[in-house]
């Protein structure tokens, strides 16, 4: 799948680092990690649908450029919404990211 320029849109990609407490242990902070292109679209496949539930209301499907760096459990900026990263499908011409919105980015949801 060849992914249209006009189609893509720049998504924040925030990565977990773990620093020690200034209470007790660690705690985990997502900090920006890269800015990336991807094709966002709804989650509509039957397989999704039967897996998550009604929790595909929730989530996006995004294609991305092969090479990029995502993880699960990465964290995405999609339209000022931020999102986990729940699965990473490899193919041979991109990734198909699937994300679920966890709340609005930077009221420290």
């Amino acid at each position: 799948m060849r992914l249209m320029q006009k189609d893509l849109r720049s998504i924040q990609v925030l990565r977990a680092s773990r620093e020690k407490s200034t209470y007790v242990g660690t705690q985990t902070e997502y900090k920006p990690y890269n800015t990336i292109k991807g094709h966002i679209s709804p989650v509509t496949d039957n397989f999704s649908i039967s897996t998550y539930g009604e929790r595909v209301t929730q989530m996006y499907n995004v294609a991305v450029e092969f090479g990029e760096d995502v993880r699960n459990g990465d964290k995405f900026v999609v339209n000022g919404e931020e999102c986990t990263v729940v699965s990473v499908l490899t193919y041979s011409s991109h990734l198909s990211v699937t994300v679920e919105r966890t709340g609005i980015y930077g009221n420290g949801v």
